[in-house]
């Protein structure tokens, strides 16, 4: 999945949600995007009727349209009209599925932080998918989605805030919690109000 968003365009290999649209590029190693308004984010101008060509997923060049060379083998879509943006980062959600993922990305989100997991029980009984399952899925690109980085059970004293939060109690405690969740693949630990100050800081380093 290319980190560009596109908004309003049309082609068919194009995903449509809502009236916003995800490029899925698998097959396809050259892709040229002609007559683009394209939103550097460097500053407040738009370039227009740009041109852009992508390889391996790696954007390779830009340029006006009426100067641009395509390779005869990029797979074209037709951009006249529509806007390109760099993919855009939420750093705070809670995913349940991947209609989540859907979502999000067609609203021009292409990487996610996931901020907190759920316990087994939750996820079984709401019918929530393991956010786990889902990055690896979208990493493999068995299923289209932004890129997922998520912390797991948020870490709380006692009593915990909230029945879904790991109560811990010492140090010792949240220690073998925050090697239990490296093991299993989170990238970030999340602790919570009541957790104690002997605590906090404790798991730095693991």
């Amino acid at each position: 999945m290319l980190p560009l968003f596109i908004i309003a365009g049309c082609s068919s290999v194009l995903t449509k949600v809502s009236e916003r649209i995800i490029v899925d590029n698998s097959g396809c190693n050259t892709i040229a995007l002609t007559g683009a308004n394209v939103i550097p984010m460097v500053s407040d101008k738009v370039l227009i009727n740009r041109t852009v060509i992508i390889k391996d997923g790696f954007i390779q060049s830009m340029g006006e349209s009426s100067e641009a060379k395509v390779p005869e083998d990029a797979f074209l879509i037709d951009a006249r009209g529509k806007y390109l943006l760099p993919g855009l980062v939420d750093m705070h959600v809670h995913i349940s599925d991947d209609n989540d993922l859907l979502l999000l990305l067609s609203h021009g989100v292409t990487t996610v932080r996931n901020m907190s997991d759920l316990p087994g029980w939750v996820k079984t009984f709401m019918g929530f998918s393991d956010v786990l399952s889902l990055r690896r899925k979208v990493r493999e690109g068995k299923i289209v989605g932004p890129d997922i980085y998520s912390t797991g059970l948020v870490l709380d004293g006692s009593p915990p805030v909230s029945p879904f939060n790991k109560e811990v109690s010492t140090p010792e405690e949240i220690e073998e919690e925050i090697k239990r969740q490296k093991k299993a693949g989170y990238g970030y630990i999340k602790i919570y109000d009541m957790l104690t100050p002997e605590c906090n800081g404790c798991g730095n380093g693991l």
